[in-house]
């Protein structure tokens, strides 16, 4: 006879955590406290049964995040849940395929990326939205039509072109620098802006295909800033990306983890721990 057992099987939790925060001299961008995010969430992850990646720094460049996210979907089974985040600064770049309609493309920026063009920099280092969105198709058709994919960004993908504080920190004693810059990366600045950003893109009609469904949140809107936020316990102030401060809260609450659930809870419950600044944006499907 065959026993066969009442338990369901359930896929791994897995995680992939990238801060980078001290990019180095000459690079044009800013500190940021990124690493702080990391921190914090590892072991808040952990305690959830997360197996947990982390890229810091000088081990978050280019070539270190397209390994990474290449390694994380070969782990990747069938019904497995999986969320990546990125603490780091943000900018966008002039679109050189046409196929965003404001002419500019969403970049994540890895610790060996510069902020501006240069004879020996021509943006190879930028993490573009289009080239992330190829690395996590590829994981959720691993994921399959079971799995769960949850992306949380904190860094600015608007670069502030409409709100610009022309400031790097703003005059609130909560807020802390901003993760962003104004200027575009292109070849030939200043960049002409043709309309209205549509913000990080992804890929999409993908569901019903087999591959998984997926939650992508943002920390502010196309036309916002992103700042940090500063926290005040007895061990005195520190900072953090207000998405990753919120998405620790949202990782200690009580009951079962569901990580779309979190993902609609990060953009709907903003306000009790994010600035009064930026207004997460969220893509699903």
């Amino acid at each position: 006879m065959v026993v066969v057992s009442a338990l369901v099987s359930r896929g791994t939790d897995r995680a992939l955590l990238v801060g980078v925060g001290n990019y180095p001299a000459g690079s044009g961008w800013k500190r940021l406290c990124s690493i702080n995010d990391v921190e914090l969430l590892k072991p808040a992850l952990q305690q959830r049964g997360f197996v947990v990646t982390t890229l810091t720094d000088a081990q978050a460049t280019h070539r270190g995040i397209v390994g990474a996210l290449q390694r994380l979907t070969r782990q990747c089974q069938a019904g497995d849940t999986v969320l990546v985040h990125f603490s780091c600064h943000g900018q966008q770049v002039e679109d050189l395929n046409s196929d965003e309609p404001d002419g500019l493309d969403e970049a994540i920026i890895p610790y060996d990326a510069q902020r501006r063009y240069s004879k020996r920099y021509h943006g190879q280092h930028h993490l573009l939205d289009d080239e992330l969105n190829t690395h996590l198709v590829a994981m959720r058709k691993r994921l399959g039509a079971k799995g769960m994919l949850l992306l949380t960004v904190d860094a600015c993908h608007s670069g502030d072109a409409y709100r610009d504080s022309g400031d790097d920190v703003v005059s609130d004693t909560l807020v802390g620098t901003r993760r962003g810059v104004g200027d575009v990366f292109c070849k030939k600045p200043p960049y002409v802006r043709r309309g209205r950003s549509g913000g990080l893109h992804f890929e999409a009609k993908t569901r019903g295909q087999g591959y998984s469904r997926v939650v992508a949140v943002c920390a502010c809107q196309p036309d916002q800033c992103n700042y940090e936020t500063v926290v005040t316990t007895r061990r005195g102030r520190k900072s953090y990306g207000t998405l990753s401060y919120m998405l620790w809260h949202g990782l200690r609450r009580d009951g079962r983890l569901d990580l779309r659930e979190l993902g609609h809870w990060l953009v709907t419950y903003k306000s009790l721990y994010m600035t009064r600044y930026q207004q997460p944006h969220l893509f699903e499907e």
